[in-house]
């Protein structure tokens, strides 16, 4: 049985933040001045990625984040 992982603030607050957009990968530069409010915003995403709640893409173009259905 696998541990269960609390989540920060940071990333509790970047989650809520994220739940009200649609489950599709949107651009990192699209959603980084809308979440600058969230403290070390790349840390955050990466660390939400290893625990399973986000989902990312990344090509020579752009950097795409999608959250997970299960949060919205």
């Amino acid at each position: 049985m696998q541990q269960e992982q609390k989540l920060t603030k940071q990333e509790q607050l970047l989650l809520s933040n994220l739940s009200v957009l649609p489950a599709e990968y949107l651009p990192y530069e699209l959603l980084e001045p809308l979440l600058k409010h969230i403290a070390e915003l790349e840390n955050t995403v990466q660390s939400l990625f290893e625990k399973g709640w986000l989902d990312y893409e990344e090509n020579e173009a752009e950097t795409q984040i999608k959250v997970n259905p299960v949060i919205q």
